[in-house]
């Protein structure tokens, strides 16, 4: 591989990868906003990209990786094209290795990830596989600057690591000067692309004039099937004031929700859903807490669920028919009432 294919090599993967992450944050968007939304990517229950982007492994901190990856591959973009736009440049090629290099600890953390789960993402695989292409290519740009033992003796790509290496030994690092024409285009096309992408899941998780919002959203909606006893009803009429009347606390409510078949759907990985069950500091939420993002819930989706946290009252302790269903947080008063307290 000639250092021009090698250049050509890296540019292609790091476009290929950056518009990988940006399908995967629409994925990963779509099945926060919406647990009954079917990846492309799911063949299987093991190739099955929404039980990787729903896992716990999806997000570091605030961040979902999706987003990292998004940043990481603008990044690498640039820098991969400054290297294939200016030969000469002789920062950009050891900028754009050393990039590689970091990034494939986030590559091992991605693959780890999977073979815990028992799952494999192929969005996701395929830019493990497009970033170490570019590592190897990075290795054959390098190998022709290293002194080889005779004309015929053809370059090896780990001769070019352990020559990038030795330059960061060295103290050879520096960035490439900065194009600024170059580095607004490609962040403003990262960015907009990323706001285009939730902003239609957004207007797919929530119809007109329903009120809902996206997963972290917090406002209430009734939605889903209603049947006997639910707001509106004279049982639910009735029992309103009686639950509004009072100050409740989190340890009433539990008994209250398991009696009269109330359950929280969300993900522990959502906000709203830290905020709501913050709110039971102390009471334990697994009775009532049903998970739906780790792993990926199908039963969510079958009940309509279509954002977190969605609470759902069920017609019977069989917990199959739901009577009604309120997405958002709520104050221990409003859940009083939603669940029809006494």
């Amino acid at each position: 591989m000639r250092p021009g294919v090698a250049r050509l090599t890296i540019w292609a993967c790091a476009i290929y990868s950056l518009v990988a992450m940006l399908y995967l944050y629409h994925e990963h968007t779509q099945l926060t906003a919406n647990p009954a939304h079917a990846a492309f990517c799911d063949v299987s229950h093991v190739i099955s990209c929404s039980t990787v982007l729903t896992s716990s492994y999806a997000n570091v901190g605030p961040i979902s990786l999706a987003t990292a990856g998004i940043i990481f591959y603008t990044l690498l973009v640039y820098l991969a094209t400054v290297n294939l736009l200016e030969p000469a440049n002789g920062s950009a090629p050891l900028a754009t290795f050393t990039t590689l290099a970091v990034g494939t600890a986030a590559i091992l953390y991605a693959i780890a990830a999977e073979l815990s789960l028992g799952a494999i993402c192929i969005g996701c695989t395929s830019v493990h596989l497009a970033h170490l292409v570019a590592l190897y290519a990075s290795g054959r740009q390098f190998a022709w600057s290293v002194d080889r033992p005779g004309p015929g003796t053809p370059p090896s790509f780990l001769d070019g690591w352990r020559f990038a290496i030795l330059q960061l030994r060295k103290g050879h690092l520096q960035l490439p000067p900065v194009r600024p024409q170059l580095a607004a285009v490609l962040v403003s096309v990262s960015v907009v692309s990323m706001l285009l992408l939730r902003a239609q899941v957004l207007a797919e998780a929530s119809p007109a004039g329903t009120g809902a919002e996206f997963a972290d959203g917090g406002q209430q909606v009734l939605a889903g099937p209603v049947g006997p006893g639910v707001a509106g009803s004279d049982e639910a009429s009735a029992t309103a004031p009686q639950a509004a009347s009072r100050s409740w606390t989190a340890d009433e409510l539990v008994p209250c929700f398991l009696a009269n078949n109330v359950r929280m759907h969300g993900a522990r990985s959502c906000g709203s859903c830290h905020a709501q069950l913050a709110l039971f500091a102390g009471v334990d939420d697994s009775p009532f807490f049903v998970e739906c993002a780790s792993p990926h819930n199908p039963r969510c989706g079958e009940l309509g669920v279509r954002g977190f946290p969605t609470w759902i009252r069920f017609t019977d302790a069989s917990l199959q028919d739901a009577a009604e269903s309120s997405l958002g947080r709520k104050s221990l008063a409003e859940l009083a009432v939603f669940a029809q307290c006494t």
